[in-house]
């Protein structure tokens, strides 16, 4: 990139308001409180705490919007294919952790 650093300044905020959520929370930083394995296609990801709130949040909103959702509220109590069922378990994953 002819010797320019590249800042993505959203992402970079988005973590930090994260880190402060956090530190307010539990009184400590997400890298404190370990790696969490985030499953995505079959495929895990180790994350902090931090990075993996904000992939569940993103990944429920995604199905919350989605239009099944917005039609009928039947849909909100089951899960629609093996990707929701991920996004469940690793829900699930995080309130256990927490």
């Amino acid at each position: 990139m002819n010797g320019r650093v590249s800042v993505d300044i959203t992402h970079d905020i988005s973590e930090f308001m994260t880190e402060c959520v956090l530190h307010c929370v539990f009184g400590t930083s997400s890298a404190q409180m370990g790696k969490l394995s985030f499953y995505t296609g079959g495929v895990a990801k180790e994350a902090y705490l931090g990075e993996y709130l904000q992939m569940c949040f993103v990944a429920k909103m995604k199905t919350v919007l989605g239009p099944l959702r917005q039609s009928s509220d039947f849909f909100d109590e089951i899960t629609l294919g093996e990707g929701e069922k991920e996004i469940r378990a690793n829900c699930l994953r995080l309130r256990a952790f927490i």
